[in-house]
């Protein structure tokens, strides 16, 4: 075993001993978030996308009811199409742009939306807020990871929930199911303990506002704003 696994291993046995504990002294409280949670994934199901293009998939999720769709840049790149699938139904789309800067990509949809979009929270998460990072890992969908917001660096949301190739673009939410920021990295300490960014959901609103202005460019050198 490696120093990362050993690390990793350490931080999740220890907060698996830490929920053993209190499931021990009142399984309530822990039942009740399991319950919450459930009900959170089944709230925001209707609302994500899958997003693919040749090479790359990455999460997204329905932006307003006229058929935009916000995933990561990075997961489109250059590509002009993507295919997306929303409640299990495939349809084409076209990306509208992308600000690889701030890695938001806005996508339409050929077909109207039934879904109603995931509300939008008003404000940041405070320190120690707990979040949930919806996506589909590895073209898993439904994924569910939960973690708590950190103080924010170089523009990012910080937080501990966990996530995997295949979450680049989804939602991170808070316990009331509102987008709080776009999931799009992992940092990892040099012992193995990593923590992951999200684009706070204010800087993705103002790229997609952008992006519908001024939609894809054509530009030699792929998306521009």
């Amino acid at each position: 075993m490696g120093k990362v696994d050993f690390v990793g291993g350490l931080i999740i046995g220890a907060t698996s001993l830490a929920l053993a504990a209190v499931a021990v002294q009142d399984p309530r409280p822990l039942a009740e978030l399991s319950w919450a949670t459930m009900r959170l994934a089944q709230q925001a199901a209707p609302s994500m996308a899958e997003v693919r293009v040749e090479g790359s998939m990455g999460s997204g999720w329905v932006w307003d009811r006229s058929g935009l769709v916000v995933t990561a840049a990075h997961v489109v790149g250059d590509h002009r199409f993507a295919t997306v699938t929303i409640g299990g139904v495939e349809t084409p789309a076209i990306v509208l742009g992308a600000d690889h800067d701030a890695d938001v990509a806005v996508l339409r949809l050929f077909v109207e939306v039934a879904a109603l979009p995931l509300p939008r929270a008003a404000a940041p998460p405070p320190i120690g807020t707990l979040v949930f990072a919806l996506g589909s890992p590895f073209e898993l969908g439904g994924s569910v990871t939960l973690g708590f917001s950190s103080e924010p660096d170089d523009g990012f949301l910080i937080h501990t929930a966990n996530l995997n190739p295949g979450n680049s673009g989804g939602p991170l939410v808070n316990a009331a199911c509102e987008v709080v920021g776009m999931n799009t990295q992992v940092r990892i300490h040099i012992w193995g303990a990593g923590v992951s960014k999200a684009v706070p959901i204010a800087k993705v609103k103002e790229v997609v506002d952008e992006l519908v202005r001024d939609p894809w460019q054509g530009q030699a050198g792929g998306l521009v704003r």
